[in-house]
């Protein structure tokens, strides 16, 4: 069986290149340098789709396509470059990274910020409103802090909805311990093809998500002891980053992969 795409799995983050994350920004919007863009009650797509729950891993990944040009003020700004300064509001156990790294980006060029970790007990069960502070170096007005959302510039919101522990709708199983699962994936005919090699008997979901967060298949899997060829139905797959979870009543597997 020969796949038309091979999708590389990367299962640590030390295999990918030691980036924080993985530019792909097909999905930015034609009027926006990022995605997701804030929400609003309006815009489909909009708004931080990832929900966190406390003590279990979180990841939320934004696209950017630094421009080299801006409308600001009613004037056609000339962008040098966009620097990411901070992150206001993130629920304590939460940080940032960007690739590149030092969340430094020039125009014309594409970059991306993943907000990850932990969220601890130390938080209360709430949605978190955060902002993201950044510099806009312009040939016109030299350096502009500009924060987003920005009822001005970018409206709408970005939040973090972060649930009790356990909650079915996180991103990842609340049980901590990564099952013994060996695991990789591939495309073969327009099917996503996982090889498995369990030592155990297991019911598991698999999801698939594409680099911003987004669930795009899910599929419920009874795993066999030894190996195992399971066959989800994904779609069209675009060329990019994606990651995928294996979820069962006895912990998660997690993994990175790529289309060319």
């Amino acid at each position: 069986m020969k796949p038309i795409l091979t999708l590389f799995l990367l299962f640590s983050a030390s295999l990918i290149f030691s980036q924080a994350c993985i530019p792909d920004t097909t999905q930015i919007p034609a009027n926006s340098f990022i995605f997701p863009v804030p929400y609003q009650d309006t815009v489909a797509g909009s708004g931080i789709p990832n929900k966190a729950c406390i003590n279990t891993p979180y990841e939320q990944v934004f696209q950017v396509k630094i421009p080299s040009t801006v409308e600001f003020l009613g004037f056609n700004v000339h962008v040098e470059q966009i620097k990411l300064n901070s992150i206001d509001g993130l629920p304590s156990g939460l940080s940032y990274a960007c690739e590149p790294g030092g969340c430094t980006m020039l125009k014309n060029t594409i970059g991306c910020m993943k907000i990850s970790g932990i969220p601890d007990a130390s938080n209360a069960v709430k949605i978190y409103p955060i902002k993201l502070n950044f510099t806009f170096t312009t040939l016109e007005f030299g350096s502009l802090q500009l924060s987003f959302p920005d009822e001005n510039i970018a409206p709408g919101l970005y939040e973090i909805d972060l649930r009790a522990e356990g909650s079915a709708e996180c991103i990842a199983s609340t049980d901590r311990h990564l099952i013994d699962l060996v695991h990789k994936a591939y495309q073969n005919e327009g099917s996503l093809i996982f090889d498995i090699d369990s030592r155990d008997q297991i019911n598991a979901d698999i999801e698939l998500f594409d680099a911003s967060g987004k669930k795009i298949a899910s599929n419920r899997f009874f795993i066999e002891y030894g190996k195992n060829q399971l066959s989800m139905n994904a779609g069209k797959l675009n060329p990019g980053a994606y990651f995928y979870i294996i979820k069962t009543g006895k912990g998660f597997a997690s993994g990175k992969l790529f289309i060319y």
